[in-house]
């Protein structure tokens, strides 16, 4: 299935290519067309003069693996940064997901090459990709722990105790700052831990009465996650399935390649994958090798273990540094308390806590800051 859906997105009468991260997905993608479709298939990858988010290295090594033929380009910060005032242009609603950055400028690589170009989002989905998967379950399960009494009593004190952490420690200020989120997040959490609320919980940057707070009000996106069938890991991906990946991902690679005119394909979303993936009984998807069980077993056919395993990496940039830095002025503009007010839509007090908070290096969340950014970025080119 995996090789008959890969190869039927390969039809085209103009070149096409393959995102190549170095990642499980993309190297399966790439591995089976390149055996299995009787053509040299052209892989890209950008790689960033930052180490810490740079993957190139890891991709150049899978590519030379398989004979690809390979085209990667290392892009300076600046250049990355260039893309932030057509953000709005290119999304055109307040989008967040700031690995939509690396998405254009890999698509606007792979444009001066071929005009179709494979991307491989789905997996984590469908075979249990994501660490949250494993992680929410083993934290609903230490948090029932706790006994109900003390979950019952436990709300008001932590909301004590968190402001009184945020307010100052002995701790260095980033770890008082840490802290005091995690005792917000109990707070959230307790007494009743339900799965849905902790999955919810534990993939936000704003948690729900600092949204309030924000904008006035708040409505929990994950209502009714727990209402799929199966286990929580299970209602995870489909939850994941049905709101995460058309809203976010999708939506990411549809218009960063329409920006620059690349029609994106996704092979991994083929219906028979789909429906073959939601079948399997849960430890063929996260078994013994790990995340996605099945795809590692079929790709380590492939490709050598040492080339693919190692800990999932998102495809990101470094948002915190630049923000710090060149993108500074960006904060200053967008975010100054005045402009904020006169909009009448955001918090300013809130806003400029934020802004300062993540300036001091208080803020264990970039995401924070960002998104605030995002959102006035879009408001400010369609308002």
């Amino acid at each position: 299935m995996l090789i008959s859906a890969f190869r039927y997105r390969l039809v085209s009468d103009v070149p096409v290519g393959v995102f190549l991260s170095g990642g499980i997905d993309s190297t399966l993608v790439t591995a089976l067309l390149q055996h299995h479709s009787g053509r040299t298939i052209r892989t890209f990858t950008i790689g960033f003069d930052d180490a810490a988010v740079d993957e190139s290295p890891h991709a150049a090594a899978i590519a030379k693996h398989l004979g690809t033929d390979h085209t990667l380009r290392i892009l300076s910060g600046k250049e990355a940064m260039a893309i932030l005032p057509t953000w709005a242009g290119i999304f055109d609603e307040p989008f967040g997901d700031s690995s939509g950055i690396p998405t254009f400028l890999v698509s606007r690589v792979a444009r001066e090459e071929v005009k179709v170009a494979l991307s491989a989002d789905g997996g984590d989905e469908l075979f249990g990709g994501y660490t949250s998967y494993g992680l929410m379950p083993r934290r609903v399960a230490l948090l029932r722990r706790v006994p109900r009494w003390v979950r019952d009593a436990a709300p008001p004190v932590l909301r004590l105790v968190s402001r009184f952490v945020s307010s100052g420690s002995a701790l260095p200020l980033l770890e008082h700052l840490r802290l005091a989120d995690r005792l917000a997040k109990l707070e959230t959490i307790f007494p009743g831990v339900e799965p849905a609320v902790v999955f919810e919980t534990g993939q936000s940057s704003w948690l729900a009465g600092d949204i309030r707070q924000l904008v006035g009000d708040y409505r929990t996106p994950r209502i009714g996650a727990d209402a799929y069938a199966g286990t929580f890991e299970e209602q995870m991906m489909l939850w994941d399935l049905h709101h995460y990946l058309p809203d976010d991902i999708l939506a990411k690679v549809d218009r960063a390649t329409m920006a620059v005119s690349l029609e994106g394909r996704e092979p991994m979303l083929d219906h028979r994958l789909v429906e073959f993936a939601f079948r399997l009984p849960l430890h063929l998807r996260r078994g013994a090798l790990g995340s996605k069980h099945l795809l590692r077993k079929i790709l380590y056919r492939y490709v050598p273990r040492e080339l693919v395993d190692r800990p999932k990496h998102g495809f990101g940039v470094p948002l915190g540094a630049w923000l710090k830095a060149d993108l500074a002025p960006l904060l200053d503009e967008y975010l100054a308390p005045a402009r904020i007010a006169a909009a009448g839509l955001l918090d300013p007090a809130l806003v400029a806590r934020a802004v300062s908070d993540f300036r001091r290096g208080s803020v264990p969340d970039v995401n924070r800051v960002w998104l605030l950014l995002a959102f006035e970025l879009w408001r400010e080119a369609w308002n």
